[in-house]
């Protein structure tokens, strides 16, 4: 953290996004991830599943860390909600108009055709451009926090509730959007409960064996526990808690890291731009030219990440 002209800038936040952001790209990287049959090279499977165990949560309680401020009027509220729908929202539709011709010219190429029938579910979170999901996730409970809490006691009080919600998740069939809020409205809460207690977060999360013992066991417990157990469930919330731990762990070691820093502040560009630069790779890469399966994952990893800061840079 940095102080600059009495108000803190919390430069690991980018290290970390940056950091986050490779696990992103590397973990959308896998060509037969979305097959029928899933990723059939065992190690590559665990490397995936690895990242799938923490990532997402964790880019929601960088959110929820960031939009920690309590709103307590009607009108903070309203001016939050508008910028939210500028932030979110705007890239949710644009996108996805973009992204409908791309799709229909290399529908033979795609997990999943486009029913145009179907495409006014994009205003229900079915978007065409699948990734996206995470955007109007991130609203609907950046929009709830917002409008629920303005007080330590009502976000302790959310909290509670979304913990309850999403061990209700884990275990029972709730439709989408809804199943966003159920599973990730707790790892939102909780970044903003690291930024309300951030000095005692971080002197614990300072102590190295803290950070080893929570990849021993997102390691152990993504290797041991089968997805379809019925433990799964709770081990996955740990494994998510764990994953946060590293990551803001190794945001706060590197914190005068420039480059990553830097490169984290890209965050946004990098998760829209590099889904539809992943699907050009995979069809000239491998689909074309049949790359070996691990060379392809680390050249389309590299190329996926860089290229759209370069595109957003210069562009």
């Amino acid at each position: 953290m940095k102080i600059d002209n009495s108000k803190p800038y919390y430069s690991e936040i980018d290290v970390v996004r940056c950091f986050g952001m490779i696990l992103v790209v590397l973990g959308h990287s896998f060509p037969d991830a979305s097959a029928s049959a899933g990723i059939q090279n065992l190690f590559w499977k665990y490397i995936f599943d690895v990242i799938y165990s923490f990532h997402m949560p964790l880019f929601f309680a960088l959110s929820g860390f960031v939009s920690s401020k309590f709103l307590r009027t009607n009108s903070e509220r309203v001016s939050h909600i508008k910028k939210r729908v500028l932030r979110l929202l705007v890239p949710y539709f644009v996108w996805a108009i973009v992204y409908i011709p791309f799709k229909l010219i290399l529908s033979k190429y795609t997990s999943a055709a486009i029913e145009i029938s179907s495409l006014w579910k994009i205003i229900i979170g079915k978007n065409p451009y699948s990734g996206l999901w995470f955007l109007y996730a991130l609203f609907l409970n950046d929009t709830i926090r917002a409008i629920a809490v303005n007080s330590k006691k009502r976000h302790h009080l959310l909290l509670f509730i979304s913990f309850v919600m999403l061990i209700i998740a884990k275990y029972i069939i709730i439709v989408e959007p809804i199943r966003w809020v159920f599973a990730y409205l707790f790892f939102y809460l909780i970044g903003c409960e690291i930024k309300l207690y951030y000095d005692i977060f971080t002197s614990i999360i300072k102590n190295k064996i803290i950070i080893v013992l929570s990849i021993i066991g997102i390691l152990i417990l993504v290797y041991f526990v089968d997805f379809e157990s019925v433990f799964h469930g709770v081990t996955s919330i740990l494994t998510a808690i764990m994953g946060i731990i590293v990551m803001f762990g190794i945001g706060i070691a590197q914190e005068n890291n420039k480059v990553a820093a830097k490169i984290g502040r890209y965050g946004m560009d990098i998760y829209i731009l590099s889904g539809v630069i992943l699907v050009f790779l995979r069809i000239s890469l491998f689909n074309i030219l049949h790359l070996p399966y691990g060379i392809y994952v680390f050249v389309s990893t590299i190329i996926a990440f860089f290229l759209p800061i370069v595109i957003s840079k210069y562009f």
